[in-house]
């Protein structure tokens, strides 16, 4: 599997990550999930940015996303402003409570926190979708997902909300050393 062109690391005293960036290069198996999601975006506004009321949670679930999506309201202008609209009850990251209806800026891992801030933030102003690859570490343990934003416009015709689903890769958990 290839890494892409722009990755950026995010670390603290309890672990960190890095984020890959793979542009759309989706790889079948692992992405399927993505792959569908990515279809049905798609579909709904070839060409065009998808609006927020363009997807329903039927549809999601049918992609095999459903529990791994959140949606992030994007529509302040400081990254700071930013919150769950619906965290993926299937994600649990060090850390990392259930972030429905709060700030990204409350979460209690820093590496995290700065990582989503950072990263939702360039994938708002670029206005693509993005797929990424995001490794973690924590202690002993290790783990590879696969990314897919989608940017969501909103009333304004702005972007306002991101749809952000994560599968796991072809590595599941593992412990970084065999001690």
């Amino acid at each position: 599997m290839g890494i892409g062109v722009d990755s950026r690391e995010f670390a603290d005293a309890l672990g960190g990550m890095t984020r890959h960036v793979l542009g759309l290069d989706f790889m079948v198996g692992p992405d399927n999930p993505l792959i569908r999601l990515y279809q049905l975006a798609s579909r709904k506004r070839p060409g065009a940015g998808l609006r927020i009321g363009d997807l329903d949670a039927n549809e999601v679930f049918e992609t095999g996303v459903f529990g791994r999506t959140h949606l992030v309201d994007v529509s302040s202008d400081d990254p700071h402003g930013y919150f769950f609209v619906s965290y993926a009850p299937r994600i649990r990251i060090v850390l990392s409570d259930d972030m429905t209806g709060r700030r990204l800026a409350s979460c209690r891992w820093s590496a995290l926190r700065e990582f989503g801030l950072f990263d939702y933030h360039r994938i708002k102003e670029a206005g693509a979708p993005e797929l990424s690859q995001i490794d973690l570490r924590s202690g002993d343990v290790a783990s590879v997902n696969r990314r897919l934003v989608l940017p969501l416009i909103g009333d304004r015709r702005q972007i306002s909300h991101l749809l952000v689903s994560i599968v796991p890769d072809q590595q599941d958990v593992v412990p970084h050393t065999l001690q």
